[in-house]
């Protein structure tokens, strides 16, 4: 009888100090974030954009149901604790379509943020998802990347929310705080003066000898090119990127090793060939590029000119002639084909001293949709993707990131992926006949 009156006290005091602190921690706003992401945390960048509102800052959230206004609301309490000015609105989308209507808003869980005349959204409000919307509403950014146009690059400032859109791609760099400005280079009367690296993202259409005389100034400069490049004819850029040591033979690079995901020959693995590039820093898994090319050099390699990114030995190049949806199923050892043997370069770095002994850096990559809203998830796309900004703009600040709300991916092989079918056949069959030879002596004693 003691000991549950012992208990029932114990029990009793640990309700009331739970009870206590849940209130002191209420009076005084303080909450604890167990989250992995941290997600109902506001990140240092937050809290410093936030100091800068002077005037009414509002936010709209566009929900579905009303039981999940609670987290959604928690979260936005921190934004205005935080800044006075900060308003937010929880709005039914079902129910409110005028609202919906004034803001072009279609999607559950959109984010509307208001300042000063001007509207951003994003997506579900989350911290990571508000605080750079934040950013680009105030035009507050670490660094920035500029973005070349004019020649039908993807377009990474439209929000799409379709698969073949970049909306993922954009919302990482923004939490990285890179800011994200467009740069027509055939028109350029100038180059801006905070115009340090400039992304060249799946041009279809060719450059003009303008645009190229832009990019020689950029070299000379010493300012970085990053080439995101798709197995589309481009001669004035092929040529131009000859006269550096970088060529962009026209084949298309196949692989069967993606088999074992369910991916055609067309979708190639790419893993680092360089384990020893800055770019290459803690990252272990490979790459997926869907539809690329090969990239070559043809100057000497050493530190500041290496390949970078390499296809297995069990891949090919064909001929651009060949479509996306051919049935080509292995490498053409004939006398008359025309098949160039893996393993293929398809990634390539340069630094160049320029005339004026500044350091330029050209990176090539054979191809600009593994960054896409439907492959920047894969394997280490999205990693690879921002270890190359980084080297761009400052290599020593290469660093692993976590994976965030999607999880960790695997690799397997063509091989291992028959092994795995062959263990997940042979294992319950063992088992049962394990089980029946077990049976049979046991009643054989008896």
């Amino acid at each position: 009888m003691k000991n549950y009156i012992a208990l029932s006290l114990e029990i009793a005091i640990a309700l009331v100090l739970f009870a206590s602190a849940e209130i002191v921690m209420s009076s005084f706003g303080l909450t604890f974030d167990l989250t992995p992401e941290k997600i109902y945390s506001l990140s240092l960048k937050a809290k410093e954009a936030l100091r800068t509102v002077n005037e009414d800052l509002k936010i709209t959230v566009f929900v579905k149901r009303e039981g999940e206004q609670g987290k959604i609301r928690s979260l936005l309490e921190l934004y205005t604790r935080e800044n006075h000015h900060v308003k937010y609105d929880l709005v039914n989308l079902d129910r409110n379509p005028g609202q919906a209507k004034k803001y072009d808003v279609h999607s559950y869980y959109t984010t509307v943020l208001e300042y000063k005349g001007k509207i951003v959204k994003t997506g579900y409000p989350w911290e990571t998802n508000i605080s750079p919307a934040l950013a680009r509403l105030l035009d507050i950014w670490e660094s920035l990347l500029y973005f070349s146009a004019g020649s039908e690059e993807n377009n990474f400032f439209e929000e799409t929310g379709s698969e073949h859109g970049f909306d993922f791609a954009r919302l990482r760099l923004e939490r990285e705080g890179y800011g994200l400005r467009p740069f027509l280079l055939k028109e350029a009367a100038s180059i801006p003066e905070d115009l340090r690296v400039l992304i060249i993202s799946g041009p279809r259409k060719d450059f003009t000898e303008d645009a190229l005389n832009t990019l020689r100034q950029l070299i000379d400069l010493g300012r970085t090119i990053i080439l995101l490049l798709d197995p589309v004819p481009l001669p004035n850029l092929e040529k131009f990127l000859e006269g550096y040591g970088i060529t962009l033979p026209r084949r298309v690079v196949a692989d069967n090793q993606g088999h074992a995901q369910g991916w055609d020959e067309w979708t190639v693995i790419v893993p680092f060939i360089n384990k020893q590039h800055p770019m290459a820093s803690g990252l272990t898994l490979p790459a997926v590029f869907p539809l690329c090319r090969p990239v070559n050099l043809t100057v000497p390699e050493d530190k500041r000119s290496t390949p970078l990114l390499g296809t297995s030995d069990t891949s090919w190049a064909v001929t651009e002639d060949a479509k996306p949806g051919d049935k080509i199923s292995s490498f053409n050892s004939g006398v008359d084909s025309s098949d160039m043997k893996g393993p293929i370069t398809v990634g390539v770095v340069r630094e160049i001293v320029s005339p004026q002994d500044k350091i330029s850096k050209i990176a090539v990559l054979g191809n600009s949709k593994f960054v896409d809203n439907s492959y920047i998830k894969l394997l280490g796309n999205g990693d690879l993707f921002l270890n190359t900004i980084q080297w761009a703009i400052d290599e020593s600040t290469i660093s692993l990131r976590e994976k965030g709300f999607y999880g960790r991916a695997f690799n397997l092989s063509a091989g291992q992926f028959r092994n795995l079918q062959l263990l997940c056949i042979f294992l319950p069959i063992m088992t049962l006949l394990l089980g029946c030879i077990i049976a049979l002596l046991k009643r054989h004693r008896r």
